[in-house]
């Protein structure tokens, strides 16, 4: 009951201990946001080299697989997926 009492007053009067669980968002949460952001020009610049290695037109083909024109409008999850179809390949 002391416990219920204290984090009703903390939360009342919005005081902040710094051991609240709530307020830092999981490790599983930080990959899927890691993964979901966009590729950096250095990112993209090195996987349309690997296109170009292949011989292959990055426009159609981003355009055809992910709706995309350009590397640098796809995510890093996306880049990933590219370079394990290259690796089987």
């Amino acid at each position: 009951m002391t416990y219920a009492d204290k984090y009703a007053l903390m939360k009342a009067y919005k005081i902040i201990t710094g051991d609240d669980p709530d307020q830092d968002p999981s490790k599983e949460n930080k990959t899927v946001d890691s993964l979901n952001r966009l590729l950096t020009d250095e990112e993209a610049k090195a996987l349309d080299d690997i296109f170009a290695r292949h011989k292959i037109n990055p426009e159609a083909s981003l355009q055809k697989n992910y709706g995309v024109t350009k590397t640098t409008e796809l995510t890093l999850a996306q880049r990933n997926a590219i370079l394990k179809s290259f690796e089987s390949k």
